[in-house]
């Protein structure tokens, strides 16, 4: 499985973004200095860095599949919900994903989603959701002109597989439940907005793998190391 360790992002509303995360969520922050800050989502560390321009990214986080309606509510009553043709919750349980999302936007406008996965399951943990139990970010995304060639070269470079979607359409998910690269045509709306669309913003990620290194994809847009 591919585990997600950290995430880079660049914002615009650094000042905005450091309270919204630490005191409307209300995340434990790892680490603070002018123009970054860096939060913890379970398993992973996320880091928002300064940018000039504003930047739009997707990223999703595992929760346990017995807390979402717990979830929903203690989202719901810190920031507003994006809704999707009406409704608060987005259902692909009978879908390849077997999953319910739920999502908000941040103060930079990136579009944020809790995701309650059928398959990863969490025993031992209550019903009742509390910031401890996010598992980690297992989602970000990835944009491109050229969604066939980006796929081509993450699947070359970390062995990825497809999980869902096909290039040729503008959409594909690489890789399982635990970590997956959305790899979309750019200026897509991310899913469940009509007024945020993906584009080329620099990611740099850390995730666990076979083979130890860095690569760089979409001339340097995009940087994974392996660990």
């Amino acid at each position: 499985t591919m585990q997600i360790q950290h995430v880079k992002l660049h914002t615009v509303d650094l000042a905005q973004q450091q309270p919204f995360y630490t005191q409307t969520l209300g995340l434990p922050l790892a680490h603070s200095a002018p123009g970054t800050f860096t939060v913890q989502m379970g398993k992973t560390a996320l880091t928002f860095s300064v940018a000039e321009t504003p930047h739009i990214h997707h990223i999703a986080i595992n929760i346990p599949p017995q807390q979402f309606e717990s979830a929903l509510a203690w989202t719901e009553a810190r920031v507003p919900l994006l809704p999707f043709n009406g409704k608060k919750i987005i259902d692909f349980s009978k879908s390849t994903w077997q999953a319910r999302s739920l999502y908000f936007e941040d103060p930079g406008g990136n579009v944020i989603e809790f995701i309650a996965r059928e398959r990863v399951a969490v025993p031992d943990a209550p019903d009742d959701f509390a910031l401890e139990h996010l598992i980690g970010i297992s989602e970000v995304g990835l944009a491109s002109d050229n969604v066939r060639g980006l796929v081509a070269e993450l699947r070359a470079a970390l062995d990825v597989p497809v999980f869902d979607g096909d290039p040729e359409t503008g959409f594909c998910a690489l890789g399982d439940d635990s970590g997956l690269l959305i790899c979309v045509e750019t200026g897509r709306n991310w899913l469940p907005t009509d007024n945020r669309p993906s584009g080329v913003y620099p990611v740099e990620m850390t995730i666990s793998g076979d083979s130890p290194g860095t690569h760089t994809f979409y001339d340097g847009a995009y940087t994974v190391r392996v660990t």
